[in-house]
Parts: C-alpha cells; structure tokens; sequence
C-alpha cells in the first residue's frame, strides 16, 4: 500500500516559492500582452491594487507608486496562497511525487480554474472592474500556461 504524504512546513514553502515564481511570470506575461496589445504597462498592476483599494486603483490620476505596491503585494500574496493551494491538492491526492507528464497538465488546469473563480465568477459578481481585462492573453492564457504550468514546473524543480 501506498504511503500518504502529510503536508508539511516544507511543503508549504514549496508551495509559496512555486507560486511566487509562476506569479511573477504571469505579471510580466500580462504586462508584455497589455503594451503589445496597446495598453498600458501599469494596469495589470492597478487591476490587482483594485482588489484591495477599489475600481479608483485604475484611473492613472490615482498614485502609481501605491498602485505598484498594492498591486505587487496583492499579486505575491494570491500567488503564495494559490501555490500552497495546488501543493495541498496534490498532496491529498498522493500525486505530489507525478512526473512532468501529469504536474505540467495538472498545474495548467490549476491555473485555468483560477481564471474562471477570479474572472468569471468573481470578476462578474464582486470585482466588476475585471471586465476591462482582455480575457484571452491576460485571462486563460496568463492563467493557464503563464501561471499554471510555471506553477508545475516550479513544483517539479523544488520537490525535496
């Protein structure tokens, strides 16, 4: 019989360190699809600062510097909690140990039911400025590929 993995204090610092990785990856991955797409370099932040201050986070007469600092916490803070969250899964489901053919899929289904619980059901029913975010490079494919499979493979390249 197989013996289950407990989840530990080392895995939630894997946890956290895969999900600052992949976080920082989608970050800069939005932030390259806004100005290619003709947007600005600080609204992926000021989308993330409104979740905390508010829709007035992304008007460019309110503070970038607050903006920037709000944001990048906000954005540390989902993704720590988020990659903890996928080590947790995968740990309850004795699938921690997978090899790449199965945590790369694994993190980028991870990273799609992000996108559809941060934007399509909480955008449309608590954060409604989230309905300016261009849903296919800064939604599912920031989210996914971006996020998700970064998130597995960061998974994969920590494993103690």
């Amino acid at each position: 019989m197989e013996r289950l993995r407990t989840f530990d204090d080392d895995l939630v610092f894997s946890g956290i360190t895969a999900g600052v990785i992949a976080g920082a990856v989608m970050l800069a991955a939005e932030m390259a699809s806004t100005i290619v797409l003709g947007g600005s370099l600080e609204s992926p932040l000021r989308l993330a600062a409104s979740v905390v201050l508010g829709p007035a986070a992304l008007s460019f007469a309110y503070p970038f510097t607050s903006a920037a600092i709000v944001g990048g916490g906000v954005q540390v803070i989902l993704a720590s909690v988020y990659g903890v969250l996928f080590v947790a899964v995968l740990t309850r489901a004795n699938r921690w140990d997978a090899g790449a053919r199965l945590l790369l899929p694994y993190g980028v289904a991870f990273g799609a039911l992000i996108w559809v619980l941060n934007y399509l059901i909480l955008g449309e029913t608590i954060f409604p400025q989230f309905a300016v975010v261009e849903h296919l490079w800064n939604g599912i494919i920031a989210h996914a590929v971006c996020f998700g499979f970064v998130l597995g493979a960061a998974c994969l390249s920590g494993r103690g």
